[in-house]
């Protein structure tokens, strides 16, 4: 059975929070079992986030290395996704990487004046030369 209230307000960076590369003010960790997650504080705030995500959708397939995105991406390939946009737009509106997403993408939105009008072919850039990075080298005991 799932929460209904946390299934609407999924937030669609999730995985770029959970993994460390970013942060947002509205967002709060959850758990469900042995699910892990993150949801949206605020409705207003999630529809900026989803209207961004959305255009990510459908402009960053090239930039994935896939003639169109699939139904189920990897994990890496989500990743990837999400925080190479992330790093993009925050590039493109010169925030540091200090900077919660929700204001790199409102400070976006003002600048560009939608998120249709986002730079996309730099954002593009970013999502294909994010890497995750290399976990360490794990060494057993004998």
């Amino acid at each position: 059975m799932t929460d209904s209230k946390t299934d609407s307000t999924l937030c669609p960076f999730a995985r770029a929070i959970l993994n460390t590369h970013s942060h947002c003010r509205e967002s709060e960790s959850f758990h469900i079992a042995e699910r892990h997650g993150v949801r949206c504080a605020s409705a207003e705030m999630q529809r900026h986030c989803q209207s961004y995500f959305k255009e990510i959708k459908k402009e960053s397939s090239f930039a994935l290395g896939v003639t169109k995105l699939p139904q189920q991406m990897t994990s890496n390939m989500g990743l990837q996704m999400q925080c190479g946009a992330v790093e993009g737009l925050r590039r493109a509106v010169k925030n540091s990487k200090d900077e919660s997403i929700i204001d790199t993408i409102i400070q976006a939105e003002q600048q560009f004046g939608s998120t249709h009008n986002f730079p996309y072919q730099q954002i593009n850039q970013a999502i294909s030369s994010w890497k995750s990075r290399k976990r360490g080298r794990r060494f057993s005991s004998l």
